[in-house]
């Protein structure tokens, strides 16, 4: 099969030889659903050598590790459409599985994760390596993403954001997160174990994101039958 292949791909080099641009990647070629889902799980099982270290922690802690389904988020990016000036934000990122999926179906501007927990934050390393070797190995483009470690709320952990002058920024991870709340059009919560004080801070966070954004968690802020009214105004 190797004989064949290098045989065949010798023929096309030598039958495109004065087309230059045919062996480059196209600027907008976009993976299929099909071949993302396929991509995600390869880029997952050569990262993600031992998956049981995901969850050393203790239960019902706000660090519980939550894997998100590949076809979750591909029906939510269905009913979602992100725009190329869009901003997703993942808080909670895990090993980065739900950003490296925005980035490589959408064209968004930039996709971020932050993520505090130590094994998924090394996994998540292995991750982005695999996924740029493999999406340039098929020959598909994806949108610029970020992958942090960090606590959402410290003022101790500081982050280096590279700026459109080739400068670099440096900011607090709380002073970070709270930028790209405000810039972000759709952000992803699994926030099944945060826990009541990090979805208290969380939602004050909310307060200044941008008009028509969408806030997906997967355990609700609020209860559904929430309205407003003079006790809880400013609550």
């Amino acid at each position: 099969l190797c004989e064949c292949f290098n045989k065949w791909t010798d023929e096309l080099k030598a039958k495109h030889s004065d087309n230059k641009d045919f062996f480059h990647i196209k600027p907008d070629c976009r993976g299929s659903s099909n071949l993302i889902k396929f991509l995600m799980q390869l880029i997952y099982n050569r990262a993600v050598l031992d998956p049981g270290k995901l969850n050393h922690y203790e239960a019902f802690s706000p660090e519980v590790y939550g894997e998100t389904s590949y076809d979750l988020i591909d029906q939510l990016l269905k009913r979602i459409s992100l725009k190329e000036a869009d901003t997703f934000l993942d808080l909670g990122s895990g090993v980065g599985n739900v950003v490296l999926h925005v980035a490589a179906a959408t064209k968004c501007k930039l996709c971020v994760g932050v993520e505090k927990a130590e094994w998924p934050t090394r996994y998540a390393e292995s991750m982005q390596r695999e996924f740029r070797f493999w999406m340039r190995f098929f020959g598909k483009s994806f949108s610029p993403f970020r992958l942090h470690k960090g606590d959402f709320f410290s003022d101790d952990e500081f982050v280096h954001i590279e700026t459109t002058s080739s400068e670099m920024r440096k900011l607090s991870m709380n002073d970070y997160v709270k930028e790209i709340i405000n810039e972000s059009n759709l952000i992803f919560v699994n926030n099944y174990a945060f826990g009541a004080e990090v979805d208290h801070k969380l939602k004050l966070r909310f307060l200044d994101m941008l008009e028509g954004a969408f806030i997906v968690s997967s355990k609700p802020f609020c209860p559904l039958n929430f309205r407003l009214n003079d006790r809880n105004l400013n609550g």
